[in-house]
C-alpha cells in the first residue's frame, strides 16, 4: 500500500488549463503522477494529519487532496458501515473507528437535547393554544399529552452519560 503524504497546493509558473496542482511532501504531482497511479479500481481515502478520513471515492479525481494524504484500500479491508463521516481514521495500515472524546459526545448530546426540546415545544404550542381556547379536538388533546411527556423525558436526559443515552421516541 502506497501512501501519498501531505499534499500542498503548488502554483504553476507557466499555467496551461490549470493554475495550480498539488504535490506530496516528496514532490509527487497530483495530476502528472498520483492520479495515474491511483487509477486502480480501489477505494481511495483522503485523511488529514490527525488521521481523520475526510473524503473517499473510487474515482480519485473527486478527492481534493490539499493538506491531506491519500491512499488506496482493498475492498476486503473496508470496514462494514464505513463512510467519510468523521467517525473513521486511517492508522497507517487500515481504516479504524474513531474514538470520540467524552467531551465531544456530551456536546453532541447537548445539541440533540436542545433540538428535541425545540421540536417538542413547537409541536406543543399550537396544541396548547387549542386547549386554552376550548376548541381542541380529542386527537389534539391526545397529541398534546404525548408531546408534553416526550419533552419531559428529553429534559430529564443526563447528557454527561453520552454516548450511552437512550433517547425517547418522538411522537408521530
Amino acid at each position: 500500500m502506497k501512501i501519498y503524504r501531505n499534499f500542498k497546493k503548488y502554483h504553476l509558473e507557466a499555467p496551461t488549463f490549470i493554475d495550480y496542482t498539488f504535490r506530496t511532501e516528496d514532490g509527487q504531482d497530483w495530476y502528472e503522477t498520483v492520479l495515474k497511479e491511483l487509477d486502480n479500481g480501489l477505494l481511495k481515502i483522503a485523511f488529514e494529519s490527525d488521521s481523520l478520513i475526510r473524503t473517499c471515492g473510487y474515482d480519485a479525481t473527486g478527492l481534493y487532496p490539499e493538506n491531506r494524504s491519500v491512499t488506496s484500500i482493498e475492498e476486503k479491508d473496508i470496514p462494514e458501515g464505513f463512510t467519510a463521516n468523521g467517525e473513521w481514521m486511517f492508522d497507517g495500515e487500515k481504516i479504524v473507528p474513531r474514538i470520540i472524546p467524552h467531551e465531544e459526545s456530551v456536546a453532541k448530546a447537548s445539541e440533540r437535547k436542545a433540538y428535541c426540546i425545540t421540536v417538542a415545544t413547537n409541536a406543543i404550542n399550537p396544541l396548547q393554544d387549542a386547549v386554552d381556547l376550548g376548541i381542541a379536538t380529542d386527537e389534539e388533546k391526545r397529541q398534546l399529552l404525548l408531546w408534553k411527556r416526550y419533552r419531559v423525558e428529553v429534559n430529564r436526559i443526563d447528557v454527561t452519560k453520552a454516548p450511552d443515552i437512550e433517547w425517547p421516541e418522538q411522537p408521530v
